[in-house]
């Protein structure tokens, strides 16, 4: 018969176990997120650089650009617990899994016309708001140069959510952190126009973001 103290012990090296099986799958996750929002400081130094005028003018162009990355957002991220209910399931369910992603990937894509508009509606909604005209005449470009990125963001974060529910967080970890430094050796060739490149200042922020938002989606395609 077991003794309580010999079940104490059992208990405490079961939580033991459990909370580091748990760091293991969460601390690169958790270190993927914060690597993921330290672009957008990357960004505000970089474009700050270009005066006050572009830096407010790309905040209100963020504010946008947010609010339309939340309609795709809830898709994206219902991926993982589906994911993990399924495998939970039946862990030998991989039909059922792949459905979950493609339907997500679905789900991003109809939803993308309707993003789209908002995107190019970008200097109209931010007068509507009652912005100054010349801050949203700048924050228009600068959306607009976002837009294409944005499908490949909410693929991303699919398959991102796709790989933390069978376990492997490690791997978008390595991606987010070249996609990182990318995004700034991307800034400062096209925001100052360096290396012989076309200076294109807010605009050319736009544009490195959607090119590595790319990258780092095909990099996670490639992976998968």
């Amino acid at each position: 018969m077991e003794t309580p103290v010999a079940a104490q012990r059992g208990s405490r090296a079961a939580w033991r176990a459990e909370l580091a099986a748990l760091l293991a799958l969460g601390w690169p996750m958790a270190l993927t997120q914060i690597i993921q929002y330290s672009v957008l400081t990357v960004d505000v130094l970089m474009i700050g650089r270009l005066g006050p005028e572009p830096l407010a003018a790309s905040s209100l162009g963020l504010v946008i650009y947010f609010a339309a990355w939340l309609i795709g957002f809830g898709p994206a991220m219902a991926v993982s617990p589906v994911i993990a209910q399924t495998l939970g399931a039946d862990e030998n369910n991989i039909d059922d899994v792949r459905l979950t992603v493609r339907m997500g990937l679905w789900a991003i894509a109809l939803m993308a016309p309707l993003v789209a508009l908002i995107f190019f509606m970008t200097e109209n909604i931010a007068r509507a708001l009652g912005q100054p005209a010349e801050l949203a005449h700048l924050a228009g470009p600068y959306v607009i140069a976002l837009a294409p990125g944005w499908m490949f963001a909410m693929g991303t974060l699919i398959f991102r959510n796709f790989l933390a529910a069978i376990g492997e967080t490690r791997w978008p970890l390595v991606i987010v952190i070249g996609t990182t430094l990318s995004n700034a050796a991307l800034n400062w060739l096209l925001i100052y126009g360096n290396w012989g490149l076309p200076r294109l200042e807010l605009v050319g922020a736009g544009v490195a973001s959607s090119i590595v938002n790319m990258l780092g989606f095909l990099a996670l395609v490639a992976f998968i």
